[in-house]
């Protein structure tokens, strides 16, 4: 996902609509899985990229697989700022998908 430092908000709303493209195109076909640095936290509201990254879940119907609770995933190397920004996501009609193998 583009960073703070490499685009702006409305590069990183592409980038959840390009997304949201390829969901509905292999919906029928296959079980969609997305993972990864999406450079956003669900844990925050004051972020134009928190708010897309929600509704972005939302539009999608997905879930979060790693429901653990709020765990930083990103330390700054400064020391002073965490935030959890990596996450695991997929449709909420998909059943047990969780306990399968790959």
């Amino acid at each position: 996902m583009p960073s703070l430092q490499v685009a702006g908000d409305l590069d990183y709303k592409d980038t959840l609509d390009q997304i949201s493209e390829i969901i509905e195109k292999y919906k029928d076909s296959y079980q969609t899985i997305i993972c990864g640095d999406m450079n956003a936290s669900l844990h925050r509201d004051n972020r134009r990229r928190d708010q897309n990254l929600k509704e972005f879940m939302s539009n999608n119907n997905l879930s979060l697989a790693n429901r653990y609770p709020k765990a930083p995933t990103f330390f700054h190397h400064n020391g002073k700022y965490t935030s959890q920004i990596d996450y695991i996501m997929f449709p909420e009609t998909t059943t047990g998908i969780l306990n399968s193998n790959i």
